[in-house]
């Protein structure tokens, strides 16, 4: 197969390659030499942002795995990388306790943003792209103005460093979460907490709006997913299976699925309805530290400390 894809034309040759995926043989992206601690897929679905320890962002062909561009500026690890809704721009964080924001056709940096005093663990965009949310080790979440890259506000302190921060679909709600164990949910405009739900005993590593926004999933280093009501903060379920720390959980984009990754090397797909497993997907040699559904729903990306990116086709696709 792969000698018969060298051979033809280009677009013959991703379709093959397309062709050739399901979830247990994926396309495979090298080039990174440390863990792969983020994964974002382009709005349009045609691209694959990483981001590394090595210290590094990569820009990938998501049908092909060809490397667009490698992108360097941070004085450190990287720990998070999210496109813009439009997807002209790259928002990036790490350990040198910056977020940075990239023109993603070019990988030219036009922002720096600095006010956190430790390693800053996520970053993500609002849904209109205005704004930039970060959550930090340094027990903080901060909004930013994404064109002046002044901090609009500081949310209420967390008690402990912070690992994740997510916009709801619509952007009027902020999640956050990180060594507590506890979700913290901030109405956007006013900065008022709305909700605070003790989720996992131990250390949060991911969280998932679904769709619709009205649940919201959390991946712990208890080994469990867990689905929570938003309007409530009541426990829908909790999906066991995992066999070490749960590293990043996501939702399909028609909200049907989760997928979590673990250190314990695998990916899993789940029914969130029904609360059950519906596959377990094989193929990384070391822990697996983060994930990504692509916006149509029919790929799965993972990344590992093998430092290897894996594209899977989405079970049912």
């Amino acid at each position: 197969m792969w000698g018969l894809i060298a051979l033809v034309p280009t677009a013959l040759a991703t379709a093959l390659i397309w062709y050739a995926l399901t979830p247990y043989k994926p396309l495979i992206l090298e080039g990174h030499t440390a863990v792969i601690n983020c994964l974002q897929y382009s709005p349009d679905g045609k691209w694959l942002a990483s981001a590394s320890g090595d210290g590094r962002l990569k820009i990938w062909s998501a049908k092909s795995g060809r490397l667009k561009l490698t992108i360097s500026g941070h004085g450190g690890p990287v720990a998070g990388v999210c496109f813009s809704p439009d997807g002209k721009q790259l928002a990036s964080c790490g350990s040198d306790k910056t977020i940075k924001i990239w023109d993603a056709e070019r990988g030219i940096e036009t922002l720096t943003l600095r006010g956190h005093t430790q390693h800053v663990a996520c970053v993500t965009f609002s849904p209109d792209g205005r704004r930039i949310a970060s959550a930090s080790w340094d027990n903080r979440t901060k909004i930013w103005d994404t064109t002046s890259g002044e901090e609009i506000r500081t949310l209420e302190p967390y008690k402990g460093p912070l690992t994740y921060v997510v916009f709801s679909p619509d952007g009027s709600r902020l999640a956050a979460a990180g060594r507590s164990g506890i979700i913290r949910i901030w109405n956007t405009a006013s900065g008022e907490q709305s909700l605070a739900i003790p989720a996992h005993k131990s250390e949060i590593h991911g969280l998932s709006f679904s769709p619709d926004g009205a649940r919201i999933a959390s991946a712990g280093i208890d080994r469990t997913v867990k689905v929570w009501d938003v309007s409530n903060g009541t426990e829908i379920s909790t999906l066991t299976g995992h066999g070490a720390h749960v590293m990043e959980v996501a939702f399909s984009p028609d909200g049907t699925k989760i997928v979590s990754v673990s250190k314990d090397n695998s990916v899993k797909v789940w029914d969130p309805q029904a609360g059950t497993e519906i596959t377990t997907i094989l193929g990384h040699s070391d822990e697996v530290h983060s994930a990504a559904i692509a916006p149509d729903g029919k790929r799965i990306a993972s990344g590992s400390k093998d430092r290897r990116i894996m594209i899977w086709r989405m079970p049912n696709h």
